[in-house]
């Protein structure tokens, strides 16, 4: 019945979980129970089991519990006991973050050994000990994870006959992790292995979406994007168009294609993605909570805040309610909340939203330090964040901050990547705001010369080196330099067409600001007020804004001289 429904051809040894609509479960367990009677103690565990796998897959949490509970009490009440059947209320728990409990009953199974098993035995006995390996992950114990995924890894090598699935799935598991931990080498090196050692198969593909996770958070966009066409491709060969795996596939390109600044294509490709996931899962499972965190970024990109914060705030939501505050995609997409509450067109020191969003990314590297996992980018955002919106008493801690950072990314991250741009340019703006201002203009003038003719720059990188040409041009009107002010602004414009096409607010803003020095020679009071009124200034931009008014002003009366 099960080989026929689902195409599971052994229930009580762990497989994949099959996919299947709810109706199809349903209608699945009600032949099950016709089947096999209560006195068919183990057979109707086995086959309970099968179906909580396959309701946790479409984001259906309570049903799986229900029916992981009803297995365990069955092999409990008969004496009975079944490794597939624990391990799957061990990856349960680990779904939704309980890593404690799932640690403690995967080591009690672990400890009663199994003599003189067979084979189908021995590999579920070696995937309990994978979700162990998971639970103390989860429970910050890092060196207890990799001992017990180093110790399952040695064991499944030696396996007679081997078994190259269960190893791709170990090593794909070390890869996500050493990624994780920022030793992108070792992570690149485990993921390529899992692939090449299960070419053809689903666990390859789940190997190659490791890999475009590991490469576009390592900053190689445009290698993500060419792994993420080949895992659509190959999902879409193996599972079919319409399989929720193949949408999670365009969704991984979508992220990879943001990463690279092609927005376009990033929309079209999370189109495709979300359909798929609808169709399968629905509007609360976590697989959509990252069609939403996507959808945020697009949102945000043009200009778009409200709906931006309110497609991040229920990512939040779902992932909360499916797994927890402390689970890893949690995190992520409380990051993203975080940085758009921050970031915000109304966000100022003093708002509710900008409160919020900071706290909220203290919070995220409070707990990385607490799980001892690196987080440069939420320190380096804490760091932004108060760079951008502080008050000028809180300058020198951004500024710490950022030092702070620099030395995470030296360690960590690799040489071309783009948040050693962040961390430089956010410090001249330190320097700029902290009154520093001649020694700001060189640093953003060697930030500007030191990117000049690449043209394989990351979108984020194109926006600092806007935002560093619009700095060099207010400084340049506040040295009676207009000339100066305005070829930074005409380079700034040559720059945002040709490279942020999809982001029109930059160019616009060069725009405006070359049109109204080239008409009035100055930067005006009502200009100003315009840019503040049509919220494309706030905060202390404003106040740099309306400091670098006066200067020109009195330039353009021959009060000061040209610098």
């Amino acid at each position: 019945m099960f080989e026929s429904r689902l195409g599971v051809d052994a229930i009580c040894h762990l497989k994949r979980a099959p996919f299947a609509s709810i109706a199809w479960l349903i209608d699945t367990e009600v032949q099950l129970r016709r089947l096999a009677s209560s006195e068919q103690a183990l057979t109707l565990a086995c086959g309970l089991s099968v179906l909580a796998r396959s309701h946790a897959l479409i984001g259906r949490y309570a049903q799986a519990e229900r029916l992981s509970g009803e297995a365990n009490g069955l092999l409990d009440r008969h004496g009975l006991e079944n490794l597939s059947v624990t391990a799957t209320t061990v990856s349960l728990m680990n779904l939704q973050a309980r890593y404690a409990p799932a640690e403690k009953i995967a080591k009690a199974e672990l400890r009663r050994g199994h003599d003189g098993i067979d084979m189908a035995t021995r590999l579920d006995q070696l995937r309990l000990q994978l979700e162990l390996s998971r639970a103390q992950w989860g429970l910050a114990d890092d060196d207890g994870a990799m001992s017990s995924l180093e110790d399952a890894l040695a064991q499944a090598r030696v396996l007679v006959p081997p078994n190259a699935g269960l190893i791709a799935e170990l090593l794909s598991q070390r890869g996500e992790w050493r990624g994780r931990r920022f030793d992108f080498s070792g992570a690149e090196h485990d993921l390529t292995q899992a692939i090449a050692m299960s070419q053809g198969t689903t666990q390859a593909d789940n190997a190659r979406y490791q890999l475009v996770r590991m490469l576009s958070y390592s900053e190689q966009p445009e290698r993500a994007i060419a792994e993420a066409g080949q895992l659509v491709a190959d999902r879409q060969a193996h599972l079919g168009a319409q399989h929720p795996d193949t949408g999670r596939a365009w969704i991984a390109q979508s992220d990879a294609q943001y990463n690279a600044g092609h927005i376009s294509d990033s929309i079209g490709a999370l189109q495709h993605g979300k359909a798929i996931v609808l169709a399968s899962y629905g509007a609360r499972h976590p697989e959509y909570a990252e069609v939403l965190r996507l959808e945020s970024l697009h949102d945000y990109m043009h200009m778009r805040y409200d709906s931006s914060v309110g497609k991040a705030r229920e990512a939040v939501k779902i992932c909360e309610q499916a797994f927890g505050p402390t689970h890893e995609q949690t995190l992520r997409v409380r990051f993203n909340l975080a940085t758009k509450l921050t970031f915000g067109l109304d966000s100022r020191w003093d708002s509710p939203d900008y409160r919020e969003g900071l706290g909220m990314l203290e919070d995220l590297v409070q707990t990385g330090s607490e799980t001892d996992i690196p987080m440069p980018y939420e320190k380096m955002t804490v760091g932004i964040a108060l760079a951008m919106r502080a008050p000028e008493h809180e300058l020198p801690r951004a500024e710490r901050i950022l030092r702070e950072v620099q030395v995470d990314i030296h360690q960590y991250l690799p040489a071309r990547a783009a948040a050693r741009s962040y961390v430089d340019f956010t410090l001249a703006s330190v320097m700029y705001r902290d009154g520093r201002q001649v020694q700001a203009d060189e640093q953003f003038a060697r930030f500007v010369q030191a990117r000049d003719g690449e043209q394989s720059l990351p979108l984020p990188t194109r926006t600092l080196i806007h935002e560093a040409l619009m700095y060099r041009a207010l400084y340049a009107m506040s040295t009676c330099r207009r000339e100066d002010a305005l070829t930074a602004l005409r380079k700034a414009l040559k720059s945002d067409r040709e490279h942020l096409s999809q982001a029109r607010i930059y160019a616009r803003q060069a725009q405006d600001y070359l049109g109204e020095i080239e008409r009035h020679g100055v930067l005006s009071e009502h200009f100003g007020r315009k840019q503040v009124a049509d919220k494309r200034l706030d905060g202390a931009d404003a106040k740099l804004y309306f400091q670098a008014s006066r200067l020109s002003l009195d330039c353009s009366r021959g009060l000061l001289a040209k610098r």
